[in-house]
């Protein structure tokens, strides 16, 4: 129990670190909706317009280009960045036989869990 314990509390440490990077693949899926949503609206009403309203549909064309490639410069940022950070999570395991050494002392486990924990944490 000691080291789940102490497991959770570092893999928390961890997950901390990819946050900002999840925050690119949720703005570059926002921006590829908008994107492909301009893009095809531009293009489908460009044969229906009118000549004023014409150059206002090319420009939601090119936003939609726009979108589209930032969509995919974010999601691309976002997966390289996640996958460089290492997918093991890093456990203190002295923190862990101290937290283990203390609930035996205490009485909270017996000698029986107390090996088997120790066990787990040296392998």
């Amino acid at each position: 129990m000691a080291t789940k314990m102490s497991y959770f509390k570092f893999q928390k440490k961890s997950v901390k670190n990819k946050l900002p990077f999840r925050a690119f693949a949720g703005l570059g899926t926002i921006l590829l909706f908008i994107g492909i949503f301009a893009f095809w609206y531009g293009n489908y009403y460009e044969k229906q317009s009118i000549l004023y309203i014409e150059i206002l549909i090319d420009d939601l064309v090119l936003v939609g280009y726009i979108c589209i490639i930032l969509a995919v410069i974010f999601i691309l940022i976002d997966l390289i960045f996640i996958s460089r950070q290492s997918t093991k999570t890093e456990v203190n395991y002295d923190d862990a036989r101290v937290i283990l050494d203390k609930r035996y002392v205490t009485g909270e486990i017996s000698i029986e869990e107390y090996e088997q924990m120790k066990k787990d944490i040296e392998s």
